[in-house]
């Protein structure tokens, strides 16, 4: 990968399908596909907006408290703080289940 600390990998790409249901959360761009993959399995977020939808996406999920957004070009220990908490906040991870619940209600049957 690109880098690894404390356990955090940063990869140029992932398979989603593959890796969301091994991991706890994920810190990502916002882009429909990887945010609302994350969402549908449950997963808190991190999202650090570049351009498009990726800034209407995060703030739907921050609406929602599944996600915590940085905008501004955070540094590595600003994403990794964040990261921390979308993991230890019992809220976010409540929220992200809340939200897959949903999803999981909007598949086709």
């Amino acid at each position: 990968g690109l880098g690894t600390r404390a356990g955090l990998h940063v990869l140029p790409f992932v398979q989603q399908d593959a890796v969301l249901p091994l991991v706890d959360a994920v810190i990502s761009h916002g882009g429909a596909g990887t945010a609302f993959a994350a969402a549908a399995q449950g997963l808190p977020q991190v999202i650090l907006p570049q351009a498009a939808d990726h800034f209407r996406n995060a703030d739907a999920l921050a609406e929602r408290g599944a996600a915590l957004v940085l905008k501004r070009n955070p540094g590595v220990d600003e994403v990794h703080s964040a990261l921390c908490r979308a993991l230890e906040s019992p809220a976010a991870r409540d929220a992200a289940k809340r939200l897959a619940a949903e999803f999981e209600g909007l598949a086709p049957a």
